[in-house]
């Protein structure tokens, strides 16, 4: 059931913006609400609001408590803040769903792998609900400023998985170009010192359920890769030119080999391989079967 939400705010102008934003973009997630009274509440009002069960008040300046939001930013950025800060559950329940996740990896690494996988998830996300993450230093798609894998890695370290909630999730959600993404680690430190809270994160992401298939896009390996590869359920491993082809060889046996000291099934041990070329995309298999 969706929680009541409404504005009340000492600039009538920027009340009705934000509300009128509100209705337009998360009117699936809240009631839209204009009562003084209610279950939550952002305001930037200094008076008695017990009526409502959570205030959240707009403040002039950023701040670590839970219960204030930056005013200065986009609409977004304030409900994205405010899911990120919510102690307790305020989205409504999705639709039970098993999570799948396709793995994108390509020993030695190739410069088209990240291409083809954001292609895949951007294929997929017209079918289902997918998501498109990124292991790997340098990678940013949006502005870079809201929350990412660093945020939320660390907010494993220092609380547990337990802690990251849907409504974190959502906060940290990026959108651009048909493509539903989480920003990668702003910073290669970060990435390197909270490998192993990156595969905690994985397996929360597919315990809660939220997307019908997950594409990791792997730059490199993180720790214990082993249970990143045992929740796997397609991997792909993109061909370079036909004269790196013998290099390439060399190094994918030495991962099949590895994969095969890990306790899986031979379903998870299958690569499928796939050649890079300008424009390649590859079909996700319900597609194939739709055209067919």
């Amino acid at each position: 059931m969706k929680k009541k939400l409404t504005v009340l705010c000492n600039n009538l102008g920027f009340q009705r913006r934000f509300l009128a934003y509100l209705r337009k973009e998360w009117q699936d997630s809240f009631t839209i609400w204009e009562a003084e009274e209610g279950e939550i509440l952002i305001t930037d009002l200094e008076r008695d609001f017990s009526s409502f069960q959570d205030v959240y008040h707009l403040s002039e300046e950023l701040s670590e408590d839970n219960n204030l939001l930056y005013r200065y930013q986009s609409g977004c950025k304030i409900v994205q803040e405010l899911l990120f800060k919510a102690g307790k559950p305020i989205l409504p329940k999705g639709r039970a769903r098993k999570s799948s996740l396709v793995l994108f990896y390509t020993p030695g690494g190739h410069s088209g792998q990240s291409d083809m996988a954001r292609n895949y998830a951007r294929r997929l996300g017209k079918m289902e609900k997918a998501l498109y993450v990124y292991y790997g230093p340098f990678m940013t798609l949006g502005d870079g400023e809201g929350m990412d894998l660093s945020t939320l890695c660390y907010e494993i370290y220092t609380k547990g998985a337990e802690s990251i909630t849907p409504e974190k999730i959502s906060a940290a959600l990026c959108e651009a170009e048909e493509l539903k993404y989480l920003e990668g680690f702003h910073n290669p430190l970060h990435m390197a010192r909270l490998k192993g809270e990156f595969v905690s994160f994985m397996e929360r992401l597919m315990e809660l359920s939220m997307f019908d298939s997950i594409v990791l896009d792997l730059g490199e390996l993180p720790f214990d890769v082993g249970k990143i590869l045992a929740m796997t359920t397609e991997l792909y491993s993109i061909l370079p030119r036909q004269e790196l082809r013998e290099e390439y060889e060399t190094r994918m046996h030495k991962w099949r080999d590895f994969m095969k000291t890990l306790e899986m099934n031979c379903v998870n041990l299958m690569v499928k391989e796939r050649e890079y070329q300008c424009g390649t995309k590859i079909i996700p298999n319900d597609e194939k079967r739709s055209d067919q």
